[in-house]
């Protein structure tokens, strides 16, 4: 098979388990409204599935979230060119996740019960099972990784060390030299640097406002009095509007300077965070859906964006390691969050105050994404 299939066909997987996590990270509250009637549960109760699932995220090697680190950290290294466009259409399978799953788990639960749609939407999530196993595939031919051939010399010169002191009379290694050498292999050298914590901030206070409060759409929607399907077709709104979104920011992220990168972004971000407010007073199916459309067309394809960030800061090289570390405290971070937001809600007695959180998170996420820009132009000038 040739490098060009195997990155095509990659993509390909990549679409499709990204679409599967979506289900699972903005699917799961169409269950709400039955686990909290059966068992007399409240949100900050049934928000925990939502709080696991993004925990068990962040550990990074079991179920969908070794599948979906894999795609992301591979992705960059198999497409050199267009990778604005490469990591768009990866992510289109989060929008179209939401898009198709949601309305189809109230069927489900309509026809099955909760209890037989969960074990539907497990058969379901077997299917990662074949799209992880093609993402083994070897690097592409003559990948460049000139890179990091300072680290690889670095890790050869203390492997060589470690042994010369291991093998010699005394076993007592220095816990220096441990140490340096721990922190080259896995680049924790990346935590030294204030510009990955400015971007761990930007990116959970944005994933707080799409993968916590968006959540709490669906049981609104009911509470306020419409069906059950056009409850769910909320969160359908907000994936086809992402699908649209998607288009429209791999064609101008992908031609546009780095520095008009950020501020492009830091507005679309803003702009949503504003938009998204006026969920919390609208009652009419059609405002909603206007608005949760809105909401995916103007800040849908950031995630992406944040990803293509990365490189920009830290190179395609460190990108695994930025990309892992990033998610690994930024879904903590959402485990608590989204399970804070379902007690908020409780302690409010409004769905509401989701959305008023939702919005003020992504307003300090683009005020984060323009200090890493402002960040970027001073190291550039100097």
């Amino acid at each position: 098979m040739t490098s060009a299939n195997v990155s095509l066909l990659i993509l390909a997987s990549g679409v499709f388990v990204w679409t599967l996590w979506s289900a699972a990270f903005k699917c799961y509250s169409t269950f709400y409204q039955s686990l909290m009637f059966e068992f007399e549960l409240k949100y900050g109760d049934v928000s925990w599935m939502n709080g696991f699932a993004q925990g068990g995220y962040s550990l990074g090697r079991f179920c969908l979230a070794g599948s979906v680190i894999g795609v992301f950290t591979m992705l960059p290294r198999y497409f050199k060119k267009n990778r604005e466009v490469v990591l768009q259409i990866a992510c289109g399978g989060l929008s179209m996740g939401s898009f198709i799953y949601c309305p189809l788990f109230q069927v489900f639960i309509d026809v099955f019960q909760w209890r037989g749609a969960l074990w539907i939407i497990s058969g379901i999530f077997l299917q990662p099972a074949i799209a992880g196993a093609l993402l083994g595939f070897p690097p592409p031919v003559g990948e460049d990784v000139t890179l990091r051939e300072r680290d690889f010399v670095q890790i050869e010169q203390f492997d060589t060390e470690l042994k010369e002191v291991e093998g010699g009379v005394s076993r007592n290694v220095p816990w220096r030299l441990r140490l340096r050498h721990l922190c080259i292999r896995w680049d924790f050298v990346i935590f030294l640097r204030p510009n990955f914590y400015l971007l761990v901030l930007a990116w959970f206070t944005y994933t707080l406002c799409y993968y916590s409060s968006l959540l709490f759409l669906i049981p609104y929607g009911s509470k306020i009095g419409l069906t059950d399907i056009q409850a769910s077709s909320l969160a359908s709104a907000v994936g086809f509007g992402e699908l649209g979104s998607r288009v429209f920011y791999s064609v101008v992220m992908n031609r546009c300077p780095h520095t008009y990168r950020y501020i492009f972004l830091t507005g679309a971000v803003a702009l949503t965070g504003f938009i998204v407010f006026p969920l919390s007073i609208l009652k009419s199916y059609a405002g909603l859906m206007s608005v949760s459309a809105t909401v995916g067309v103007l800040g849908g394809g950031a995630d992406a964006v944040f990803s293509a960030i990365m490189i920009d800061l830290f190179g395609v090289a460190k990108y695994s390691s930025v990309f892992g570390y990033t998610n690994v405290i930024t879904y903590i971070m959402g485990m608590l969050g989204v399970v804070a937001l379902g007690n908020i809600i409780d302690l409010f007695g409004s769905e509401t105050i989701a959305f008023i959180i939702g919005g003020c998170s992504l307003l300090l996420s683009s005020g984060f994404i323009l200090l890493i820009n402002s960040r970027i132009r001073t190291m550039a000038t100097t």
